[in-house]
């Protein structure tokens, strides 16, 4: 059976009824379109909840898959730029969430989350995509600066916000949490605070990572059409 799709900024697909727990099968839950500021590119993003039968106990299960979809400048047709698809057994659950284009158009900010089935976790890690060369940033490519300034090895949760004016990426940086919402013995991290994160300077962790003040608003720069679910190319 088709899923079923629903037009949305930050809802979730699941294969079940978060409210009665009953399975109700496949779910896409699809982004309105992002346009940069100076018109030449737009984005969206899927995120997919696919219901099956588990080989093993023949019990329903879900995996859930998100893909991002990035038009212009030049063609007008949506291509698929990037997929994050689960890597584990036990972590079935992938999602992206499109936060904000740069001031100059050029990259695209989103939020990642992984997580468990049966479990309140997830973990965030922002990605930036290139769309003058179609490339997303490396897994986790935040964390080499956040360590940097902390310590080696720190434990940290980052929440991508959005761009400041002159096109660093805002992060909230938080302690690590464990699924019972405690903090993990690893994090160096004690309470959430906003940050700068050039990521030009990456290559330089010390001077990619700068603290901003509490009262820091963070600007939209691209804007959001609020139109009907759009098609995506033939997978």
């Amino acid at each position: 059976m088709p899923p079923r799709i629903e037009v949305s900024r930050s809802g979730f697909p699941l294969c079940d009824d978060p409210k009665t727990g009953k399975f109700t099968g496949s779910k896409l839950v699809r982004s309105p379109v992002l346009v940069s500021p100076d018109g030449r590119f737009r984005a969206y993003s899927e995120n997919e909840a696919v219901a099956f039968e588990a080989a093993v106990g023949g019990n329903n299960a879900c995996v859930n898959t998100a893909r991002l979809f990035v038009a212009g400048p030049d063609n007008g047709d949506f291509r698929l730029a990037d997929v994050k698809a689960p890597q584990y057994p036990d972590a079935l659950i992938k999602g992206l969430f499109l936060v904000d284009w740069s001031p100059d158009s050029r990259y695209l900010l989103s939020s990642v989350m992984a997580g468990t089935y049966g479990s309140d976790f997830a973990a965030w890690e922002a990605e930036s995509f290139d769309a003058w060369y179609g490339i997303s940033s490396p897994d986790g490519f935040p964390y080499q600066a956040i360590r940097h300034r902390f310590r080696p090895g720190c434990g940290s949760d980052a929440h991508a916000l959005g761009f400041s004016k002159d096109g660093q990426i805002v992060l909230r940086i938080g302690p690590d949490y464990d699924e019972e919402g405690v903090v993990r013995r690893g994090s160096c991290v004690t309470k959430p605070g906003l940050w700068s994160l050039n990521s030009k300077e990456l290559d330089r962790p010390q001077q990619a990572l700068n603290a901003l003040p509490d009262t820091y608003k963070v600007q939209q720069f691209g804007s959001w059409l609020e139109a009907p679910a759009t098609p995506g190319p033939p997978r």
